[in-house]
């Protein structure tokens, strides 16, 4: 501070991307007396008029960097409506030497992603998918999309996000779209992306280039994937799609505690909080008739509550003990 006595530039106003950090600069140059020159003269913050002058320089630096923006966000969104414009594109799918999008040439990609969509489709499981490739000891590709290796290929068990990642993605059914997420800028500086409703993408045309599906089928696989949801989220007031079955009654196992009429827990499901378990004591068999977790219990401890016919509620705390 005060070491500096002129600040040289073709542009000045250049030196900032924004109006703010602009005129911070020309508060401490004002007040370590600094002069500011460019191509059209020298400038004396500490002058009004001078001052003035270098404000609306900013101003009309920031505005034209948001203009040549929104002009090149134009030409990105005219691609993007015609189907035109290169973005990164899921395993299965590469460039070739014209810029098309066609199949990958590897066969054995081919294969797993055909293997994948073909077990959906019998299945109408993302879980039962990922199962029948861990049955059959199948690896899935996968596209390196950062770092030294990027680009290359690599095999890797198939998990349920990945699962849900391809039957998700209209790319494989041959669609062009661009749109399906929206960033948000958050205080500490990183991003926060999430995906939006088909209705809200920007741009969708079907049709562009080959697919592993039709876009029939797609559709199809979304409206299976919306009806699990339904049948396996919190609210279960509609009915599991037709041909699964429902999830089977929960039960446990019980035996009296030594010295002690009592019954406690052997095993039982701890995924619901406040679920009834029926139970019955093997030597006691009318005593214990309820198994529930304890609104007492801390999470992940495990205790629950067993109450008989005649009211009597013992508590038992850290999941399941044994008879000795």
């Amino acid at each position: 501070m005060g070491r500096v006595g002129i600040v040289l530039g073709l542009e000045v106003s250049r030196l900032a991307r924004k109006s703010s950090d602009w005129h911070r600069l020309l508060e401490i140059c004002a007040l370590a007396e600094t002069l500011i020159l460019d191509e059209d003269g020298i400038y004396n913050p500490k002058e009004f008029n001078d001052r003035l002058l270098l404000g609306l320089k900013g101003q009309m630096s920031e505005a034209e960097i948001y203009v040549m923006k929104a002009r090149l966000h134009g030409g990105i969104l005219s691609k993007a409506l015609r189907g035109e414009l290169q973005v990164p594109l899921p395993t299965g799918l590469v460039y070739d030497t014209q810029n098309r999008v066609q199949l990958d040439p590897d066969k054995q990609v081919q294969e797993s992603i055909t293997f994948l969509f073909t077990t959906f489709d019998r299945t109408g499981s993302a879980t039962a998918t990922m199962k029948a490739f861990r049955k059959n000891e199948l690896l899935f590709p996968r596209r390196v999309r950062r770092g030294p290796q990027k680009g290359g290929l690599i095999w890797e068990p198939l998990h349920h996000q990945r699962v849900l990642q391809v039957v998700h993605n209209p790319r494989y059914a041959g669609a062009f779209v661009w749109g399906r997420r929206k960033g948000r800028r958050l205080p500490n500086g990183h991003t926060a992306v999430k995906f939006v409703a088909p209705d809200e993408w920007i741009s969708l045309v079907p049709g562009a280039h080959a697919g592993y599906i039709t876009w029939k089928q797609y559709q199809a696989n979304q409206q299976r994937l919306l009806d699990n949801a339904k049948a396996h989220g919190d609210d279960r007031r509609q009915s599991p799609p037709a041909g699964r079955a429902r999830p089977a009654a929960r039960s446990a196992v019980v035996w009296p505690l030594r010295r002690s009429d009592e019954c406690a827990l052997l095993h039982a499901s701890r995924r619901t909080a406040g679920a009834h378990i029926p139970v019955r004591s093997r030597s006691h068999p009318s005593r214990c008739t309820h198994l529930s977790e304890s609104p007492r219990g801390k999470p992940g401890r495990g205790d629950w509550h067993v109450t008989g016919r005649d009211g009597h509620s013992p508590h038992f705390g850290g999941g399941a003990h044994g008879p000795g």
